[in-house]
């Protein structure tokens, strides 16, 4: 099975000026979710906040 991760961009004005500024983190609730998902399933992890 395919299964396809997305983080969406910010839509709060305070999360767009903190990754605007100085912070972006890596998608680390969509990592631990694709962690529980079974080896032979592909996940893809999109990060549309970049």
């Amino acid at each position: 099975m395919k299964i396809l991760l997305v983080k969406p961009h910010p839509e709060l004005l305070v999360a767009k000026r903190l990754q605007e500024g100085f912070l972006h983190l890596e998608p680390l609730e969509l990592e631990i979710v694709a962690g529980g998902v079974p080896d032979e399933d592909d996940v893809l992890i999109i990060d549309l906040s970049v």
